[in-house]
C-alpha cells in the first residue's frame, strides 16, 4: 500500500518566488492535494492562522521574520491555533549547531539545501508516520525527541521532572494519507522537475553578491569586526550555496559551501581572513558573470582546491597562535 498526500494541505514559504514556485511544483508532482504559499514569516504565520494547513514548511532565512523566529512563533504565541503542527526547516546550513539551533527551537524536521525529491517525501513520510507526543515546557516547546521510555537522552529533551504539558500524538495525517512509502513513480516526476528547471540563478545571485560585497565593506569599515559582522557575511554565501547547486551552478555553490565552514569556524575576523574572504567574492562574482554552470572541469577543482588550502592555512596559524598563548599563560602559572 501507497502512502498518498492527496488530502494533506502544505504552507511553503520561501521569499525567493522562483525557488517558492519550483518547490510548489515538486510538491504537486509528489501528489499534495493543497498547497498555499508566503514569501515571509510574517505573511506564512498569517497564512497559517487563516488556512490551516497540517505541514509547514519553510526557510531560514528570510526578511520580516525569519524561519527560526515563525517557529517560535507558532510553539509559543497564545493564539497560535495548531501549536504543534509539524514543522520542516529548509535551509543551506548544514552545521551540527545550526541543525541543534532549528530543534531546539521546536522544528520538526530539518531539510539542507540542495535536496532532492527524495529528501522531501522521506521527510513528508516521517512526518505522517512518526507523529510525536508534544512537549510544554517554559524551556521547550515543540516535539519530544526522546525515542524511548528512560533512553538516557539529555539536554533539551531530558524534560521527565519539568514537563508541565504533554499533547500526545495523534494519527490524525496517517488517516488522511494511509501508510506505506511514496510511489516512485511520482517522486521521479518531482525529480524530472527539478532537474529540468528553467529558473534564471543570475539576479538571484548578484542579489547575495551584492549584499555580501556590502558586508564585507562594513566589516573593514570597523575597528575590532565582531561576529554579527561575521554573520552579514555567513547570511547571502549560505543563500548562494543552497541555490547554485539546485540550479546548475555547482562550481559557484561548492566554493560558497567552504567559504561557510570557513566562516562558520571563526570566532572573529582579521585582515587576513578579510582578504580571503574578498577574494571569494571577487572569484564568484567573475563566475558570475561569465554564467560558468557545472562543475568547472580541472579549473574548477583548482579553485576549489586553492580556496580551501587558504582557509586551511589560516586556520591553522592562528590554531599555532592560540597555542603559543595558552603555553605563555601557562607558563606564567
Amino acid at each position: 500500500m501507497n502512502l498518498t498526500l492527496q488530502n494533506i494541505h502544505i504552507l511553503v514559504i520561501e521569499d525567493i518566488i522562483p525557488m517558492q514556485d519550483l518547490l510548489k511544483h515538486m510538491l504537486r508532482m509528489l501528489g499534495v492535494g493543497e498547497i498555499t504559499t508566503a514569501k515571509d514569516g510574517a505573511s506564512g504565520y498569517e497564512k497559517y492562522v487563516r488556512e490551516t494547513p497540517d505541514i509547514i514548511m519553510t526557510d531560514w532565512q528570510m526578511p520580516e521574520m525569519d524561519g527560526l523566529e515563525l517557529v517560535h512563533k507558532i510553539r509559543k504565541h497564545k493564539n497560535s491555533p495548531n501549536r504543534s503542527i509539524p514543522i520542516i526547516m529548509m535551509t543551506g546550513f548544514c552545521a551540527h549547531q545550526r541543525i541543534s539551533l532549528a530543534r531546539d527551537g521546536g522544528a520538526t524536521e530539518f531539510l539542507v539545501k540542495p535536496f532532492s525529491a527524495n529528501d522531501i517525501a522521506k521527510r513528508l513520510g516521517h512526518i505522517v508516520q512518526n507523529s510525536r507526543d508534544f512537549i510544554v515546557t517554559p524551556e521547550f516547546i515543540g516535539p519530544d525527541r526522546r525515542r524511548k521510555k528512560n533512553d538516557g537522552y539529555r539536554g533539551e529533551n531530558n524534560r521527565k521532572s519539568e514537563t508541565n504539558k504533554k499533547i500526545k500524538a495523534t494519527d490524525v495525517l496517517v488517516q488522511k494519507t494511509g501508510v506505506g512509502a511514496l510511489d516512485q513513480i511520482l517522486i521521479d516526476k518531482s525529480q524530472n522537475v527539478l532537474d529540468n528547471n528553467k529558473i534564471n540563478f543570475i539576479p538571484i545571485v548578484e542579489n547575495f553578491l551584492a549584499q555580501l560585497n556590502e558586508a564585507i565593506h562594513k566589516a573593514k569599515q570597523e575597528e575590532e569586526p565582531t561576529r554579527k559582522a561575521l554573520d552579514d557575511m555567513v547570511d547571502p554565501i549560505m543563500q548562494i550555496k543552497a541555490n547554485a547547486r539546485v540550479l546548475k551552478y555547482t562550481l559557484v555553490g561548492n566554493l560558497a559551501d567552504i567559504m561557510l565552514t570557513f566562516l562558520e569556524r571563526l570566532n572573529l575576523a582579521d585582515q587576513y581572513a578579510f582578504e580571503i574572504i574578498q577574494a571569494h567574492q571577487n572569484t564568484l562574482t567573475h563566475l558570475v558573470s561569465r554564467e560558468m554552470k557545472g562543475s568547472g572541469g580541472d579549473t574548477g577543482a583548482a579553485l576549489e582546491k586553492e580556496l580551501q588550502s587558504a582557509c586551511n592555512r589560516y586556520m591553522n596559524i592562528k590554531s599555532k597562535i592560540h597555542e603559543g598563548k595558552l603555553k605563555k599563560v601557562k607558563a606564567k602559572e
